[in-house]
């Protein structure tokens, strides 16, 4: 499978190993659209990373918009030095920094002052409940790694990242 892949001289060939090395080294499932901003493929339309996902075969699934990586051993192989090594000879390290440095650039574009409208810094939770902005500007640009330190642990990485859970 992973050699059909490697020798694929599809349009499709890199989209198809970011997206399974993501989903591989992701902490938990992503939304789809959150995929397609830590992948670098922000030029995919929904149906387009869709059809990406099919073409990667039996190691992800799409599931109610979340990609999952069909099994643990499927997910394990992926990440071992052997098959990152043959698909990108840089290693996990340099595709972290990416899912990294991608986060930081989606939530700077979405990010600004005041994003929630509140106006005055003492506003009260219950003030402003209900009146989250449509769309949603956090939505899909909340960081994979909330709460964990895992990815620092890993990478040797030391940022702050702004978010909420998503």
């Amino acid at each position: 499978m992973m050699g059909d892949i490697g020798m694929s001289i599809s349009a499709y060939r890199n989209s198809c190993l970011a997206i399974l090395l993501i989903a591989a080294l992701a902490y938990r499932p992503l939304h789809i659209l959150k995929l397609r901003i830590l992948a670098g493929l922000e030029k995919y339309d929904t149906a387009d990373l869709e059809r990406i996902v099919d073409i990667c075969g039996s190691f992800p699934t799409l599931l109610e918009s979340k990609i999952y990586p069909i099994h643990q051993s499927a997910k394990e192989y992926l990440v071992s030095k052997a098959a990152v090594s043959r698909i990108f000879s840089s290693g996990t390290h340099a595709i972290y920094r990416g899912i990294a440095k991608r986060s930081v650039v989606a939530m700077t574009k979405a990010l600004r002052r005041d994003i929630y409208e509140l106006v005055h810094l003492g506003t009260l939770i219950h003030e402003v409940m209900g009146r989250q902005p449509e769309p949603n500007p956090l939505k899909w640009n909340t960081p994979v790694h909330t709460g964990s330190t895992t990815y620092v642990k890993q990478t040797g990485a030391i940022f702050i990242v702004i978010g909420v859970p998503g």
